[in-house]
This record gives C-alpha cells, sequence and structure tokens, in this order.
C-alpha cells in the first residue's frame, strides 16, 4: 500500500520516453474513496522538434479517462523535461476500504528526434498497477437477540448485540423500527457483547401498532457513523430483524380495527402531514368488551397540553368515531383509547400521531420610501416562514410549502387595490428578504400599500402608506406656511419662484453697537443717524427689479442674482443656474491658437458667440472658435494680414444642475 509512486516507459537507449507520478490528494472515509493526482512528463537528453499541440491520454482503471493536447513553438537541446498534464480523479475502494488501480497512458508526438542522426519517433506510452493506502471501514454486527420475545405493556427487554469494532475511530448506532417508523436507538457502542435495554415506553410503542395482529417483526438498522456528523455514514447499514408477540387476557376489553388519519382534505393531507395550528385527525376504532362482560364506558382523549375528550360511542355496534379540535401542540400528540367492563377491567391503547412544527409567515420588516424629488419609490421587507418536510429518511427531509408574496398599491383616488409586479414564489430556504424600486408613482398623490405573504396554511398581510412627495400648501398652525413644500423655516417658506403683482416690503431688524454713530452694514440697511435704541426695524421695498434699499433679494437664503469680475472677465449668475459670461480676449495671431479662461466655470459646455473687434480700419476679420470647455475656449485668427486680433465672447449655461 502506498500513498505516491511513479511509473516510468521501459527506457528505449537514448530516446525520448514517459514518466507518470501519482499521489493521493483526498481520502473521502464516509464515501470509501481516495482522490489521486497523476502528473505526466515526457524527458529527453538530446534534441527533439517538438513544435505544435500533440495529443495523449491517461486512463485510470477503475477511475475514469482524461484526453489531453500538449503544445510547445522550438527546437529544444540538452536535457530536459516537460510537464505534459496533470488529471486528478476519484477512485473507489473495495467494501473492505482496499484498492488497486491500473495506469495506463500515451502521447502521440510524432516529431524529429536525434543524437546524432535524425529520424520521427511517434507514440510513447507508460503503465503499472499501485495499490492505495486502505480506507479504515466501519463495525460489524455479528448477531442480536432479545430476551424475552412475548411483550407486555409496562415491561422492558433486553437486546443483546455483538458487535467487532476494528477502531474507536466512528459512533456505532443500533436502530429499531417498526413498520418504517423509528421506535429507538443507541449509541456510542463498544466492542464484543452488550445488552441494551428497551423501556416500557418502547414497548408500549410497538403495542400501540398491533391492532390487527398479536405477532410482529422489528427491523434493527446497524451502523458506523462519523462522530462529528451522525448523518454520516461510514460504508452500508447492517439489517436484521426480532420478532415478538402480545400477550394479552381474554377477559380483558379488546380494542381493535384502530384507524386514524388526517381529518379532511385539504394540503395537509395532501402532504400527509399534521400540521401544527391546522390539522385536526379523525379517529375510530371497535371494542369488544371480553368473555361475559358488557361495556360501562369507552372514552378517546388526545394529549394537547391537557387531556380533550372527542368523539361519541355507538353501543349497536360497538364502534367509536370522532374528531379531534385542531392540534396545537407539535412532536408526538398521544391519542389514548380507552374500554371499561362491568367487571371493572379496563383496556387501553395509545396512538401517537407526529405533527409538525408550523407558525403562519412572519413579517418582520416592510418599509416604503419615495425617492427624492422622483416619481420612483424604494421597496424593503423581510420576515422569515416554516418549510415543511416529507419524511425520506430519518436524518433527511425536502420542503414542500411554497411561499407566495404580493405587493399591492392603491392610491388616494382609487378604491381598491391592485398588484405590483408578479407574485414571489419561494421554495427554499427559511427566510426572505427584497430590496427593490418601483416607478410611476406621482409625486402628488399619496398611496396605500399592502404586503401580503401566503404559504400552504396561512396569510399574513402589512400595510403601510407614503404621503405626496410634493406639497402645495402645508400648514403649521401657529408657526407658519409651506408653499411648494412642507414648512420648515420662518413664517412662510417657500419651495419656487414667486410672481408678485405690486410692492413687496420687507423688514430687517438691524443692531447697533456702542459709540458708533452710523450703521453701514454691507448690502443691508444705511442711515447717517445716531440711534438711542440699540435695535430699530427697517423696511425696504422691492418693485419692478428696483431695490429700494440695499438689501440683497435671496431665495432660501441663497442670492437670486450674483454677479462678479476677475482678469477673466465679467459673470452673473442666476439662481435657477443659469450663467453669463462676457469677457475679452486679446492679440489673437493668425495660425496661433489663444485659449482664454472663463471668469467662472460652467458645470458643462455652454453655449458661446465670439465678435472680432476691428483693429487699425482693417475689414473682413475673422475669429474662430476651436473648442469649448466648460473652464474655457479656444479662439483662432482668420486674417492673415493683421498681426493681432482682438475678440469678444459671450458664453451662456448653467453652473449648478
Amino acid at each position: 500500500m502506498a500513498s505516491s509512486g511513479t511509473f516510468r516507459e521501459t527506457a528505449r537507449r537514448t530516446e525520448p520516453y514517459l514518466i507518470a507520478d501519482w499521489k493521493i490528494l483526498q481520502k473521502d472515509t464516509s464515501k470509501n474513496r481516495s482522490k489521486i493526482k497523476v502528473t505526466l512528463k515526457l524527458y529527453n537528453q538530446y534534441t527533439i522538434n517538438h513544435q505544435g499541440s500533440r495529443s495523449g491520454s491517461i486512463k485510470i482503471t477503475p477511475g475514469g479517462t482524461h484526453n489531453f493536447t500538449h503544445s510547445a513553438a522550438r527546437v529544444s537541446s540538452g536535457e530536459k523535461t516537460w510537464v505534459l498534464t496533470e488529471y486528478e480523479v476519484w477512485i473507489d475502494h473495495k467494501n473492505d476500504g482496499t484498492q488497486t488501480f491500473k495506469l495506463d497512458a500515451r502521447f502521440d508526438i510524432n516529431d524529429l528526434w536525434w543524437k546524432s542522426t535524425k529520424r520521427t519517433i511517434t507514440t510513447f506510452s507508460v503503465s503499472g498497477s499501485a495499490t492505495l493506502d486502505k480506507i479504515e471501514r466501519g463495525s460489524t454486527l455479528n448477531s442480536v437477540e432479545i430476551n424475552n420475545s412475548t411483550i407486555q405493556s409496562g415491561q422492558t427487554r433486553i437486546i443483546t448485540v455483538d458487535i467487532s469494532k476494528p477502531n474507536n475511530l466512528y459512533n456505532d448506532i443500533l436502530q429499531i423500527f417498526d413498520n418504517g417508523k423509528w421506535v429507538t436507538e443507541w449509541s456510542e457502542l463498544s466492542n464484543g457483547r452488550q445488552q441494551l435495554t428497551m423501556t416500557s415506553s418502547d414497548i408500549e410503542k410497538i403495542i400501540n401498532t398491533m391492532e390487527t395482529s398479536t405477532s410482529k417483526e422489528l427491523l434493527v438498522r446497524f451502523s458506523s457513523r462519523d462522530k462529528s456528523n451522525t448523518s454520516t455514514v461510514i460504508g452500508d447499514f447492517t439489517y436484521s430483524t426480532l420478532n415478538v408477540n402480545l400477550s394479552t387476557s381474554s377477559s380483558q376489553p379488546k380494542i381493535s380495527s384502530v384507524s386514524i388519519s388526517i381529518h379532511g382534505s385539504g394540503r395537509d393531507s395532501n402532504l400527509n402531514q399534521y400540521i401544527q395550528g391546522k390539522s385536526r385527525a379523525s379517529v375510530s376504532f371497535s371494542v369488544e368488551p371480553g368473555s361475559g362482560a358488557t361495556l360501562v364506558n369507552v372514552n378517546a382523549t388526545m394529549r394537547d397540553g391537557k387531556d380533550v375528550s372527542f368523539g361519541s360511542f355507538n353501543s349497536s355496534d360497538n364502534t367509536y368515531s370522532g374528531t379531534t379540535p385542531i392540534i396545537n401542540g407539535s412532536g408526538d400528540i398521544v391519542i389514548r383509547l380507552t374500554a371499561t367492563n362491568s367487571r371493572g377491567e379496563t383496556t387501553s391503547s395509545t396512538r401517537l400521531i407526529n405533527v409538525t412544527p408550523y407558525s403562519s409567515p412572519i413579517i418582520n420588516n416592510f418599509t416604503i420610501e419615495r425617492v427624492s424629488s422622483s416619481n420612483k419609490i424604494n421597496v424593503k421587507y423581510s420576515g422569515s416562514y416554516t418549510t415543511l418536510g416529507t419524511t425520506s429518511d430519518y436524518y433527511r427531509s425536502t420542503n414542500n410549502n411554497t411561499l407566495r408574496i404580493a405587493l399591492k398599491k392603491k392610491s388616494s383616488s382609487d378604491r381598491t387595490f391592485s398588484q405590483i409586479g408578479s407574485t414571489t414564489n419561494i421554495t427554499s430556504g427559511s427566510s426572505f428578504s427584497t430590496s427593490t424600486s418601483y416607478s410611476d408613482f406621482s409625486q402628488t398623490d399619496s398611496y396605500e400599500f399592502k404586503l401580503e405573504v401566503r404559504d400552504d396554511f396561512g396569510t399574513v398581510v402589512s400595510e403601510t402608506s407614503v404621503s405626496t412627495g410634493k406639497v402645495l400648501l402645508s400648514l403649521n398652525q401657529d408657526i407658519g406656511v409651506g408653499i411648494g413644500k412642507y414648512h420648515e423655516n420662518g413664517v412662510l417658506d417657500i419651495n419656487g419662484e414667486v410672481y408678485v403683482d405690486g410692492l413687496l416690503k420687507t423688514s430687517m431688524l438691524v443692531t447697533s453697537s456702542a459709540n458708533v454713530d452710523s450703521l453701514r452694514a454691507k448690502n443691508s440697511i444705511n442711515t447717517d443717524s445716531t440711534m438711542s435704541a440699540t435695535s430699530f426695524l427697517a423696511s425696504n421695498y422691492v418693485t419692478a427689479g428696483l431695490i429700494l434699499a440695499k438689501n440683497r433679494l435671496r431665495v432660501n437664503g441663497a442670492d437670486a442674482i450674483v454677479s462678479g469680475s476677475n482678469n477673466n472677465g465679467m459673470y452673473i449668475k442666476f439662481y435657477d443656474g443659469t450663467l453669463i459670461c462676457c469677457c475679452k480676449v486679446l492679440g489673437i495671431k493668425y495660425r496661433q491658437n489663444t485659449t482664454h479662461k472663463f471668469p467662472h466655470t460652467f458645470i458643462e459646455e455652454p453655449f458661446a458667440t465670439v465678435t472680432a473687434r476691428r483693429p487699425g480700419g482693417y475689414y473682413n476679420v475673422t475669429v474662430m472658435i476651436q473648442s469649448i470647455t466648460n473652464e474655457d475656449i479656444k479662439i483662432g485668427a482668420g486674417h492673415d494680414n493683421i498681426k493681432d486680433i482682438n475678440a469678444e465672447v459671450i458664453a451662456i449655461g448653467r453652473w449648478k444642475k
């Protein structure tokens, strides 16, 4: 046994030959297999004309086949080893953990090779066999027996097993099944013979299924499992059987023909699963009073938090039938059937129904927000729901509960909700979350939204709303009024242009300071009178564009019109974003472009016009715009008889969006 090795092609004197190195990369104990890597190489010690693409193959038995191509682009002289390809493959081991594999590799080269005389070499091949390191396997169940095959309620039984345990790497588990249903199990079993106890509760589970026969065959399943993950089986299951029979007194009442099923034909019945908070059980059975006696009491109860009686007895045919209330618990729910005869002898029989835990979908978060200055909304929601499975193995299950999510809207003018987009269906996982956007939601309208989350058994709804995105009038009692927006600042808070017919009068509070004879606040109120009070109210009037007092016209705290100048010219900025720049460009030479920077930067390329100023009485003087950016303009002269030409530039664009 080995974890690595090398196969070499039988050397043909001094000619090239193949080398195949192999090694174990990984052992998969649970699946009883090894992963190996093969590196195929070509060795040459003289001259070979290996140019172009050549093909070959590696076959691993058992394992697989790997076809490859190898390319080279030169004549190689002297000793050299080419790596032609690498191949990784899983090899299954035998049941005892051993395995031998065979390697067959070839490389079709068909190139010139020479030591002293040139000749064509065609195909190389190499083969060999190797035995892999053994993979440790699980334990062996040699025998299993029960001390007393006649079982009775309230008693225990001893199970004796004999196990051959070659190592202590795994967790050995013995399980008992009754007609496919799990009864009990023991884990961490030791080597050799040992005794295991079946409790009275385990015996009762078996007796509860013996309504039509007094004998039963139990299935024994033995396996070795990974200690860190008991769902991983090492090797195969080992099966055996135990035969048991029931001991009863003929004088006691006898309960038979017990039938328990899911009530109705709903989704729970379709899945063949009792669902917590949704399912009910239909129960029926027959009763015999025992020799010489009569029945005095027959009853059925369900243990769901507390004992709940249900159903009724029909004395004409000694049958009992009924339907349980909705089952609120989960897991194993006990249904107990009881019959008492005139001698005071009582027989009871219990049945276990397994109820799948379930709760209705939960919406943890549902928010909708408007996107500023847009007709879009952002939608976010998240939640969880219960997955339901159909048990196919003791350790495995698959989901059978589909979640359906629908988002609906209703504007202030709508009478009913309408769905947004298509329904989202979720069939895996136990949670959901979404963050997305939708368009076409008017800013002047408010909306109600409803999130409906529905699975196969329940529906949950969450509602929210958004107000208008644009507000025409907002009244903030005793504080102020907002026009075109929500009120936030001052007495009158306006968003948008203001048109006034008539005189617009504004006031401001001017504060004086000690030993100051006159107040001359820049862009504010000018007065030459000495004020005796510390402050006074000054009024100014704005009409037809004329400011009668030195006070700036401002919108939302910003100047409506701002102007300025620098060495590059003059500019005027308007509150709505319009920007006008004027500048003079001097000394433009013929065939020598002049670049001039604007006195203020635009946010994008502006519209511009250029006019030539006629120097010295010349006619037909022209200038041309060569290029424009948001920062400057490039101008060229169009008259070769004039050394220097002056130009005047006007550019109009935007300084903000």
